[in-house]
């Protein structure tokens, strides 16, 4: 072969090489990464996070708990190195690993386990105190060992509670009366929060010494960015590697056409629903809600403020793809059954302007709350005032600032402590979906049990059903009273659940493709950040299905760099030897 024909062959090879390496480079260690974030989370502690998404999936970055979720939800070991549970799932005994550490140094240990569950009893986080309320004793065995006696059994105590309940350092909040007014956020998590400013950004390092391995991102910075359009924006301008803000369906298209972009998707565990002050006349009738209901039709709210990007709401609240949304009775639009029940209801006489009256001639004029922030809530919340026009119901929207809106529906993010609306649009995080107990802390009128219940829902025979769940511990019996309280909902519609979002997360590729999609919760998650290989590793902490996933992006060299090496130079060497052969011939 002649000399030019190898150095064609060399080149060829060294261009694939540097290809292959851009590609290794964009999973490998990286040193800052920007990442916009969509709202002001405050210190980002566990109890001055402000929402669901995205303050507490980023405060887990900084945060640890004893057990998490993997990307594919499933339960696992994650502070405990080895654990046992009694029979009767109300003993449970567990060993810390070794080698935790807060970001300050401090050796963590079980006095500071013991500490947070008893302190989080002291505040008003009612998601923290649910869960230590639970806890009637704790053993310190050692600084390593320590045994946690509930009240009652629980079998789901582990994937609702010791995986969601994040661990604080006794030594910083002992003694503080009000968590929030700790200024530190010491975590023992992947990262540390080295500076925060109100409304314009954070700053993280990792932690290299991190008991799961180092960060494969050095340092993250999140600037604040409150605009949805401003975040994309910056995407595209390719400011920003990533945002925890979730693409809005429209621009799916357009970024798809950007070469850098990379889109991830799923379906998403997030709800939005038309929620009801059950406590409220003519809303404490079942009959009434019902009327509402079948007065809207989500398939045209589905393709007008989705673009078909979402699934339509079950009326059991629990999203087809949970653990726990095995029944699918979703809800049926019938104009027709709407005003036979808003007639049989007594509402027949109608004014000048078409609005159906009550008993005493007062009109069905309602406000209707939504986040005035929220582009596609405001959407869905005008297509729904448009419905309900239509069978004499009349809805005034008031738009709300997003802890305004908070304050009349949940306010102090307490639910015995009333509430101050008629309907809202509304919505749960993803993680909702993944609670067993996640209709009882919605609609249990006992607010120590019902904690999440902002509607005000009192329903005897599912309280019934939920002390019964609570006292039950054979898995197919709690599939059973699960199915039977969403039943329950069903026929109540408390709430409307009206759509889950798809879950769409776009990113730029040049800047860093190691993102793991986390079931119905999106890319920003802490195995996006750990190479799952040494995560595995780990005396086989990590689940099997997270094992699967490591798998399918080991950092090792991979067989395909082959193919990429010697298919262009066999192609040569093969068209080179057909030219000499017709060269022969001629």
């Amino acid at each position: 072969m002649k000399y030019k024909s190898w150095k064609k062959i060399f080149v060829i090879m060294l261009i694939s090489i540097m290809c292959i390496t851009n590609v290794a480079a964009a999973h490998s260690s990286v040193d800052t990464l920007t990442i916009s974030i969509h709202t002001d989370e405050n210190t980002l502690t566990p109890f001055t996070y402000v929402r669901g998404y995205p303050g507490i999936e980023v405060a887990r970055l900084v945060f640890d708990s004893l057990f998490t979720l993997d990307a594919n939800n499933q339960v696992i070991p994650w502070m405990v190195e080895e654990y046992s549970v009694d029979e009767n799932f109300q003993v449970y005994e567990l060993t810390l690993r070794d080698d935790l550490k807060w970001h300050d140094g401090e050796k963590v240990t079980t006095e500071d386990v013991k500490f947070a569950f008893e302190y989080a009893l002291t505040q008003n986080s009612s998601r923290w105190r649910r869960i230590a309320s639970e806890i009637e004793e704790m053993e310190i065995l050692d600084e390593r060992n320590i045994i946690i006696t509930l009240e009652n059994s629980n079998l789901d105590f582990i994937s609702n509670g010791l995986a969601d309940f994040m661990i604080y350092p006794k030594h910083i909040y002992d003694g503080v009366e009000d968590a929030t007014l700790v200024e530190e956020t010491v975590g023992s998590g992947m990262y540390q929060l080295l500076e925060y400013r109100s409304e314009q950004y954070y700053k993280f390092k990792a932690v290299e010494d991190y008991f799961m391995g180092t960060p494969k991102v050095k340092n993250i910075t999140m600037p604040i960015i409150n605009d949805s359009g401003a975040n994309f924006q910056a995407l595209r301008a390719g400011e920003i590697a990533a945002t925890t803000a979730q693409l809005a369906p429209e621009l799916v298209e357009t970024f798809e056409g950007n070469r850098n972009i990379n889109i991830k998707s799923g379906p998403g565990f997030g709800s939005t629903l038309l929620q009801f002050n059950t406590e409220e006349y003519p809303f404490n009738d079942s009959k009434f809600r019902q009327a509402i209901a079948y007065a809207i039709d989500i398939d045209e709210l589905i393709e007008r403020i989705t673009l078909g990007y979402a699934d339509k709401g079950n009326l059991g609240f629990y999203h087809p793809n949970s653990p726990y949304g095995r029944q699918t009775s979703t809800h049926s639009y019938n104009i027709e059954k709407s005003n036979e029940l808003l007639d049989m209801l007594g509402f027949t006489e109608k004014n000048a302007q078409g609005i159906r009256l009550d008993a005493e001639g007062t009109p069905l004029e309602f406000e209707l709350l939504v986040n005035g922030g929220s582009a596609p809530r405001s959407r869905t919340a005008e297509i729904i005032i448009s419905q309900l026009m239509d069978v004499g119901i009349k809805v005034n929207i008031v738009a709300l600032e997003g802890n305004t809106l908070d304050d009349r529906v949940w306010p102090g993010f307490d639910v015995s402590h009333g509430r101050n609306y008629e309907m809202s649009i509304w919505g749960w995080s993803g993680p909702m979906q993944l609670n067993s107990d996640a209709l009882i802390r919605l609609f249990a009128s006992d607010f120590a049990k019902g904690n999440l219940n902002i509607g005000g829902y009192n329903n005897d025979v599912f309280d019934d059903l939920a002390e019964k769940f609570a006292k039950t511990l054979n898995l197919q019996d709690r599939d059973d009273l699960i199915q039977e309280m969403m039943e329950v909902i069903e026929g109540e519609v408390p709430f409307l659940t009206l759509y889950y979002g798809e879950t769409i997360m776009a990113y730029d590729s040049t800047k860093y493709d190691g993102w793991v999609m986390q079931d119905g919760m999106g890319i920003i998650n802490k195995f996006s950040f750990l190479d799952l290989d040494t995560a595995v590793a780990q005396e086989g902490v990590v689940s099997t299905e997270v094992e699967e996933v490591s798998n399918n992006q080991s950092s090792s060299f991979p067989w395909w760099v082959v193919l990429v090496l010697i298919i262009p130079a066999t192609l040569i060497l093969k068209r080179r030897k057909n030219r000499e052969d017709d060269e022969e011939v001629i």
